[in-house]
């Protein structure tokens, strides 16, 4: 469950990990091109990053022992979105999202 203190404001794509751009050091390259590639890249970091985070999740809750757990993980993971309207909008946002492609 410790890990939900990182895993949920990556979710909420709080606090997200830069893409560090490799191009910085080169010159020879147009900055206006370095940019625009940088931020393409940058997209593609931001997209496969939420993408492992709702496996990840999709993971927590489909694992989860549902019934005997002294610990009771599954209901405080379910708790975790049902106290914070913010984290059921982005959940619905990203189930629209991905159910379009």
């Amino acid at each position: 469950a410790s890990a939900l203190k990182y895993l949920l404001p990556l979710w909420m794509a709080r606090h997200l990990p830069k893409l560090a751009d490799p191009n910085d050091a080169m010159t020879t390259t147009s900055s206006k091109k370095k940019s625009k590639e940088h931020k393409k890249r940058s997209r593609e970091w931001n997209r496969q990053l939420e993408e492992t985070i709702i496996r990840i999740l999709y993971a927590l809750t489909r694992f989860l022992p549902r019934q005997d757990d002294p610990h009771d993980t599954l209901p405080r993971l379910v708790a975790k979105f049902a106290d914070d309207s913010d984290k059921c909008e982005r959940l619905v946002e990203l189930l629209l999202r991905y159910d379009e492609k």
